[in-house]
């Protein structure tokens, strides 16, 4: 087995990358990941396996020195030497895992190979991995410290034949609510709504100020995460499989959600709306998930993945809870 280490920040993508992610989501673009590394609050090394000249295995890691660098972009800085952890994930989504090996023992085998390649790169005092999404039950390739439950993962199947069909599973209260607010919202004549493509419907500008309003909101107070930057959100809305639904009042943008577009299941990627006070509207965010559950049914998906956070809602509204975790183990 062979094993190749970049960092997207500076490196051009491991040879194959486009036929090793294909039919994967749109944050695993290597542009994506370039801008992604270069606006990470730690810097990112992707590791690739072949046997034979085939990929067998991947992951991609954040990596976390001590004491850790948050609440600012890290550029071009070089990883601390002295102490660390890999933080396997995927960049720029919670909705995805950061590693991928072929199935059976020798994908498994790779698997260790990269985590165990990339830490005698970095030195002796990298000797932990965090893995982030872990189903319950499911193998790593090295013994686990510790592991603690965290957001569950709300995925959503859609086999109906048009909305009526979703709305006939839900509550009845429930149902009855989201079609008043539609029609509330139908008949604000302030109020524009459009759905397709990211990179027609909204700039990279507008879609980063609510981006980032958003993170701002719900981050850390201990350790807090700086925005996704703008070259990041650029990069993201004008990909060809990132679809949109704007919401605008009187041209200016006031609700933006992003999709990751996907053959079978598209993800819920971000949300992002203006308060009432700063000229919003009420109950865009579940206006949003009737249109985005509503395009997914007229395109045939499966499913949506609707990610995490806000696990109560989204159960009410049909999701299944799939349990993650978070496991730290030995390098």
């Amino acid at each position: 087995m062979t094993l190749e280490i970049v960092d997207p920040a500076l490196d051009p993508a491991p040879a194959g990358w486009g036929e090793l992610v294909e039919g994967r989501p749109a944050t695993w673009d290597y542009g994506l990941l370039r801008a992604f590394a270069r606006g990470a609050q730690a810097p990112l090394r992707v590791a690739v396996v072949r046997r034979e000249g085939r990929p067998v295995a991947m992951l991609s890691a954040s990596l976390r020195g001590f004491p850790p660098r948050r609440g600012r972009y890290v550029g071009f800085a070089a990883p601390p030497r002295a102490l660390g952890l890999l933080d396997v994930h995927a960049p720029g989504s919670r909705s995805q895992k950061g590693w991928w090996y072929e199935p059976g023992d020798g994908g498994m085998d790779a698997l260790r190979t990269a985590v165990r390649g990339l830490r005698r790169s970095l030195g002796p005092g990298w000797r932990g991995v965090v893995w982030r999404e872990v189903t319950p039950g499911e193998r790593l390739p090295s013994r686990s410290w510790l592991s603690r439950p965290t957001s569950p993962l709300a995925t959503l199947h859609t086999p109906w034949d048009d909305l009526a069909g979703w709305y006939a599973t839900l509550p009845p209260g429930r149902a009855g609510t989201l079609r008043s607010q539609a029609r509330r919202l139908a008949a604000d004549k302030g109020l524009a709504v459009a759905a397709g493509g990211a990179a027609g419907l909204v700039t990279p500008a507008e879609a980063a100020e609510l981006k980032a309003r958003n993170d701002l909101k719900h981050r850390g107070r201990l350790l807090p995460a700086a925005p996704l930057p703008l070259p990041y959100v650029a990069g993201l809305v004008g990909h060809d499989h990132v679809k949109a639904i704007t919401y605008r009042a009187d041209g200016r943008l006031i609700g933006l959600c992003l999709i990751l577009d996907h053959a079978e299941w598209p993800i819920f990627h971000s949300w992002g709306a203006l308060p009432v006070e700063a000229g919003g509207r009420r109950h865009l965010y579940f206006d949003a998930y009737v249109r985005m559950i509503g395009w997914a049914i007229a395109g045939g998906k499966k499913g949506l993945i609707l990610g995490k956070g806000q696990p109560a809602i989204k159960q009410e509204l049909g999701a299944e809870l799939v349990p993650s975790h978070v496991a730290l183990a030995a390098a």
